[in-house]
């Protein structure tokens, strides 16, 4: 199930206040920030959190994937991404 939340702000920040103080950036190729991200409680069961640009409005949409867990370390879980979406 994704969940969003709505506003601005630092992407670290959002990622706190949603629970999750570990943070790793998978996509940030978008020059208008729809970027893509993996967010952990405690540093092994990571989730993907991707931002959309709210464009023409202001702000971004953050939503998270809480329906694929992926385990292990950052690098670990994003070589395991770069592998699925390659």
């Amino acid at each position: 199930m994704a969940t969003g939340i709505i506003g601005a702000g630092d992407y670290r920040d959002v990622a706190g206040e949603m629970g999750f103080p570990h943070l790793a950036v998978v996509d940030w190729t978008s020059s208008a920030g729809d970027w893509t991200f993996i967010v952990s409680e405690d540093g092994n069961e990571w989730f993907i959190l991707s931002r959309e640009n709210n464009w023409p409005s202001s702000g971004f949409t953050y939503r998270l994937n809480m329906d694929d867990a992926f385990y292990g370390t950052s690098d670990k879980v994003l070589a395991q991404i770069a592998e699925i979406y390659a």
